[in-house]
């Protein structure tokens, strides 16, 4: 399941950083008023598209940080065998944290959600620079 959603999300943070830098370009220099104000709920809505993914994620990370502490506190020197086997196992476990990686490059976290409209505003200075806008109009 980990590789099928690191590809999938990281296309998605590509796809969505990409339109959401045309989105930019079109309010600065292709719009009036009402369309650049339908245009920013537009980059809104495509914002919130990957914000519950990545918030889920970073929830996700937290409860297993989470769950390695209330394991240690657990009333384990008086536990059957049982219990004890599979606490030990929890705990192996637990040593490496878990991370979530779109692509084997980004970090799926809120803060990746952020970095992705980061990438819009650069899509943005790269067509300023060149003065792409002016061949167009």
């Amino acid at each position: 399941m980990r590789p099928v959603m690191s590809r999938t999300i990281f296309v998605q943070f590509l796809l969505i950083g990409i339109v959401l830098g045309i989105i930019l370009i079109n309010v600065l220099y292709f719009s009036n008023i009402f369309r650049a104000i339908s245009s920013i709920v537009f980059f809104t809505g495509v914002m919130l598209e990957t914000f519950p993914f990545c918030y889920f994620c970073d929830s996700l990370v937290d409860d297993c940080e989470e769950l390695s502490n209330i394991l240690c506190q657990s009333n384990w020197v008086d536990a059957e065998p049982k219990y004890k086997l599979t606490l030990r196992i929890f705990m192996q476990n637990l040593q490496q944290p878990i991370i979530f990686i779109a692509g084997g490059i980004i970090p799926i976290s809120v803060n990746s959600n952020i970095n992705v409209a980061k990438f819009a505003f650069s899509v943005m200075t790269i067509v300023q620079n060149l003065n792409l806008a002016d061949r167009f109009t």
